[in-house]
């Protein structure tokens, strides 16, 4: 186990420890800046959690693409307090915390374990399929999905996916009079905006 999945581990299992202890809101944050905020709000001695989305990602055309994590609720974030102890005048001096969810004029507390489902669910983010690996990037797709083909013989074509298998997708194509399943590469296909 690497340091970063160790810490990680760790921090899901004493946050999960905490869960059922303490009393739960919604901070709304500025725009991006959910894992700012949290640092911030834990570099005061906080708890708080946020839910992250692992997606494949490359820097440059010339890098080869990498996993990153971005927050999976985008403008929220999760704080927890000991019960009826609310510092909220605290808290919203923390820079990037514009508010709180509310509900009739008063901030809405999470009851139950809702928030203990949510770490137990995501403790290692939401995972994307590893073949998102092969699409490109803000166009990936899935089976059942119409693409259009950036390049090639098939350029311009917007053809269903039937399948997709390794770094291939099969797709459905009208080809000298009938239907012909067609292996295309991920790499050129982008998911057709509906």
């Amino acid at each position: 186990m690497s340091r970063r999945q160790q810490i990680r581990w760790e921090t899901s299992s004493l946050l999960l420890e905490a869960c059922g202890e303490m009393d739960w809101f919604i901070l709304l944050t500025s725009p991006q800046k959910e894992q700012t905020a949290q640092l911030l709000l834990r570099n005061r001695g906080y708890t708080t959690y946020l839910p992250v989305e692992h997606k494949f990602r490359k820097a440059n055309k010339f890098a080869k693409r990498k996993i990153k994590s971005y927050p999976a609720m985008r403008g929220y974030l999760f704080i927890g307090f000991a019960p009826g102890q609310y510092p909220w005048y605290d808290v919203f001096q923390t820079y990037h915390v514009k508010g709180v969810l509310a509900a009739q004029g008063e901030p809405y507390r999470l009851v139950g374990d809702q928030v203990g489902v949510m770490v137990r669910k995501y403790a290692d983010g939401l995972q994307r399929p590893s073949v998102e690996r092969y699409m490109r990037t803000g166009k990936e797709f899935n089976v059942g999905d119409t693409v259009r083909i950036a390049e090639g013989a098939f350029e311009g074509w917007k053809l269903p996916v039937v399948e997709i298998r390794g770094g291939y997708a099969s797709v459905i194509g009208s080809l000298l009079g009938s239907d012909q399943t067609i292996r295309v590469p991920l790499d050129i296909c982008e998911k057709e905006d509906a």
